[in-house]
């Protein structure tokens, strides 16, 4: 039986979250007895995670209960448990990157590389989303390379048929007039690695050379990122070639992405970035800044862009002007990687070989 902490799922269409809802799906598809567990079983009335998320006591209480077969499947990137030991059933903790020890001053560094350290030394096995992020894991922490193993955390379901570009009543009508035309999207979380502000700062040259308004979607996760945008959005004066329309659904995302130009990600940092994968599955052409990790995991991809405005011009350019077959063979190649038949062999050994 294999316990899996579910708390992420409470955030939708997040990396994390997508890549819980795989794995449930996996176990689902076969036939794989699972329990599933999270921080809001115990704390329902809390609207966010708290510092109650370190010592989480409850959660490790139903992990001793665990016998020796089982296994514990924690995949929140060590979000807390900071004083997780060992047990008797195996346990497989998985790091999406190593994104929550950057920028720190040097003592915060200290201590949370050794609360890091503290738990992943205890687990069977680290696992981590692509070879760039086990090469991180394994400059930062060489000790434990034997335990780091890679999977990638996403594999291609059939979507839903339906005509989605005559659901009218996708978003309120003042939103649905204003995206009618064609747009360039982009991600809005206003997190800082995902670099929304170079977009920002080039809106109006965009929209000048191109004729595209940028849609910008993606939840505040952290209380503040909008008020962020906002002051950029205010300091490059590009309101009226921006659309932000904030959290959206699943299903308004594929509309989204369906209906643009383009979707365009310019991230600085990323332990996989699944968004340019999803705008491919759903039509979408896409652009991606030029890091390592869209090199290993949208390949064979040629097309990058540094962070200029000549490079990011010269790449829209480019991708917006592909033909269909073209773009058609593009993404084919660059899915192949993400088939089931895939994603379920190299799970099912991670899980169940020695």
């Amino acid at each position: 039986m294999i316990l899996i902490d579910t708390t992420f799922l409470q955030f939708g269409s997040t990396g994390i979250g997508a890549f819980i809802n795989r794995i449930i799906v996996f176990f689902e598809k076969e036939n794989i007895e699972y329990k599933t567990i999270s921080y809001f079983d115990y704390y329902k009335e809390k609207k966010k995670l708290t510092w109650y998320k370190y010592f989480n006591f409850d959660l490790l209480k139903e992990v001793k209960k665990l016998k020796v077969n089982d296994i514990f499947l924690f995949p929140e990137n060590i979000a807390g448990l900071i004083h997780f030991g060992r047990y008797k059933a195996k346990s497989i903790f998985v790091v999406h990157d190593l994104f929550e020890l950057q920028g720190l001053k040097k003592t915060l560094y200290i201590i949370k590389r050794f609360l890091f350290l503290n738990v992943l030394r205890n687990v069977t096995k680290i696992l981590t989303v692509s070879e760039y992020s086990k090469s991180e894991i394994c400059k930062e922490f060489p000790r434990l390379s034997s335990k780091v193993f890679t999977h990638y955390p996403f594999f291609i379901e059939a979507l839903p048929v339906n005509n989605l570009q005559y659901e009218n009543d996708l978003f309120p009508k003042e939103v649905q007039n204003m995206i009618n035309t064609k747009y360039i999207l982009a991600n809005g979380s206003g997190q800082v690695r995902k670099n929304t502000e170079f977009l920002l700062e080039h809106a109006n040259k965009i929209y000048s050379d191109f004729g595209f308004k940028l849609v910008l979607f993606g939840k505040d996760f952290y209380g503040d990122n909008y008020k962020n945008l906002r002051e950029c959005i205010n300091k490059y004066d590009c309101a009226d070639n921006i659309i932000h329309l904030g959290a959206i659904t699943d299903t308004q995302l594929r509309y989204l992405y369906k209906n643009s130009v383009c979707f365009v990600f310019p991230s600085l940092d990323e332990g996989f970035g699944l968004p340019p994968i999803e705008a491919l599955i759903n039509d979408c052409k896409i652009a991606v800044s030029d890091i390592p990790i869209f090199r290993e995991v949208l390949s064979p991809l040629k097309r990058f862009f540094a962070f200029n405005y000549t490079s990011l011009a010269e790449n829209l350019r480019t991708t917006i002007s592909m033909t269909d077959s073209d773009f058609i063979a593009e993404k084919q190649e660059i899915l192949k990687k993400f088939e089931y038949d895939n994603y379920k062999a190299k799970l099912l050994s991670i899980l169940f070989e020695s």
